[in-house]
């Protein structure tokens, strides 16, 4: 069996291949409707690494497939929204970085599953209960409140998709306008973390390593999601995903509980 040496633990072949399809499906629902990525890979490779390196692994991923689909929707991107979620990320992502660094595996993994499981009920009432005309908030001071919730989540577990999102719902920006925002956030957010990370120390050999082994799963999944977002709905692409992203929050719910309690 083929096994690849990480800091703390070893992969064999069927997690490599399992962690690949992770980063395939997800990067094929963010191309399609703007987040996902962070939510599936990030779990996904921190449940395979069993090191926090999975998160720095996440974090280019998720910058290297930002940067390659916002240009194609800066055209439906407005201003105001997206300088301030990244006010509030720029104070929120320090906290983060220094809860990555500091706090066990375990926790972690918890924290995770309470992200994914959220984020994934979040999505799914949004599709139950569509906005409604004047229950809309564009403030400057929530959207940046979300944004340093996103900033923390961003920097300590590669998952700045719910917080974000959660807060641009709540705004009269359009379904394309939101992808434009999402887009443009996430560079900016994966790239300050990314920085971050690098500066408290980063075990680059490893990390690079998965990397470049995550990296086709990453172009195929991407390039299929601009593929199915212009065939298919992207409403019935939402709710599949939306129950592979409950059922593995609670797998690291699950997961997390048995390290800490069992």
């Amino acid at each position: 069996m083929v096994e690849i040496m990480g800091p703390e633990s070893a992969w064999p072949a069927t997690i490599w291949v399992m962690a690949a399809v992770a980063v395939l499906l997800a990067s094929a629902l963010q191309a399609a409707t703007g987040a996902g990525l962070g939510l599936i890979a990030g779990p996904v490779l921190l449940l395979a690494m069993q090191s926090s390196g999975a998160i720095h692994v996440a974090v280019i991923l998720n910058l290297a497939l930002s940067l390659a689909l916002l240009p194609s929707e800066r055209h439906e991107l407005p201003d105001g929204p997206l300088t301030w979620l990244s006010a509030g990320a720029i104070l929120g992502l320090p906290l983060g970085a220094v809860a990555l660094r500091l706090a066990p595996l375990s926790a972690l993994e918890l924290a995770a599953g309470f992200a994914v499981t959220l984020g994934g009920v979040q999505l799914l009432l949004a599709i139950r209960r569509p906005r409604r005309a004047g229950a809309t908030s564009d403030s400057p001071l929530g959207l940046g409140g979300f944004g340093l919730l996103s900033g923390m989540m961003t920097a300590a577990l590669a998952i700045p998709g719910p917080a974000a999102l959660w807060g641009l719902g709540r705004t009269s920006l359009t379904t394309p306008e939101i992808r434009a925002v999402l887009r443009a956030f996430f560079v900016i957010a994966y790239t300050l973390t990314l920085v971050i990370l690098a500066a408290l120390g980063m075990d680059w050999g490893v990390v690079l390593e998965v990397t470049a082994w995550m990296l086709p799963a990453l172009v195929v999944g991407g390039a299929a999601g601009v593929y199915i977002k212009a065939r298919i709905g992207e409403l019935a692409l939402r709710k599949a995903f939306i129950v592979l992203l409950i059922a593995m929050g609670i797998a690291l719910l699950l997961n997390s509980g048995s390290r800490l309690f069992g």
